[in-house]
């Protein structure tokens, strides 16, 4: 491995996709996992409960972004209309993070639990099509690789296995129960060998700037569809290639994400945002 590859790629075991396996759990949690999510429960019946947002066409971008909130639990049984989830697909391609100066290097692979219209199971989207044959061919799992209808304009979408994906998203989400009770969870795959040698280990941040900026994309168009995201920073990156078959380092999972029906937290106070301003 030339040596900017080599470089990136210990930075990366020692410090983004390996740190996930150190980060202790998302906030503060109960001794045991029943008892945390009972305290999590009792808090929400004492709280507001999460009001389903209008549709994005009746909502302005300034309430939208005033709004958004990352979530810290789901309900484990909203599902996401199909068409919102076709529209937040188009988000992470179109619109600001298109604005990135470099071609798409972040792909999506795709559990999802809850979608109507479409059948559990694992899915890729590959936000630059010319990249989907090379993914097809770096993973080594015999997948199914079956083109999902979506539409005249919409996003590609290939179903690789299906079935219950909720046991395996949790398991790779350092066993947190958001990657599995949403509508849908995901893992962020970095085209990362072949950028670095063309780039420099210079680029190997820019990589988690389009990370960011897909997740950003995601939040929004998740409140305009009535529901809430939040990302997911504790993950097993080892785990998750050898779930895809990736056995080289061709790509990475570098981040992950995950959508659906929100349960407030009655410990936690909601302010408006800018008052002043509203």
């Amino acid at each position: 491995m030339p040596e900017a590859a080599h470089a990136a790629t210990a930075a990366h075991r020692g410090s983004g996709g390996s740190a996930g396996r150190r980060c202790a759990p998302r906030g503060p949690r109960a001794p045991s996992r029943s008892r945390g999510r009972a305290a999590l429960a009792a808090a929400a019946a004492r709280s507001t409960p999460f009001t389903r947002a209008p549709r994005s066409r009746e909502l302005g971008l300034r309430r939208i972004v005033r709004q958004r909130r990352s979530a810290v639990d789901f309900d484990g049984k909203t599902e996401l209309a199909f068409d919102d989830f076709a529209r937040l697909l188009h988000a992470t391609s179109h619109g600001p993070v298109a604005g990135l100066p470099w071609r798409p290097n972040v792909h999506l692979a795709l559990f999802v639990h809850r979608v109507r219209g479409l059948a559990p199971g694992l899915y890729l989207h590959a936000r630059d099509a010319d990249e989907r044959p090379l993914l097809q061919a770096a993973c080594e799992k015999p997948f199914a690789w079956e083109r999902v209808e979506m539409g005249a304009a919409g996003p590609e979408l290939w179903r690789l296995a299906a079935g219950d994906q909720r046991a395996t998203a949790r398991a790779l989400s350092c066993h947190q129960e958001i990657a599995a009770d949403s509508a849908f969870s995901l893992g962020m795959l970095a085209r990362f060998e072949p950028t670095l040698q063309e780039h420099g280990a210079w680029f190997y941040p820019r990589l988690f700037w389009e990370c960011g900026a897909i997740g950003q994309s995601l939040y929004l168009e998740a409140e305009a569809a009535g529901v809430r995201a939040t990302g997911i920073g504790c993950f097993f990156d080892e785990p998750v290639h050898a779930a895809l078959g990736l056995a080289s380092t061709r790509y990475r999972s570098l981040y992950h994400f995950t959508v659906g029906g929100p349960v407030e937290d009655g410990r936690l106070q909601t302010w408006p945002a800018y008052p002043a301003r509203a």
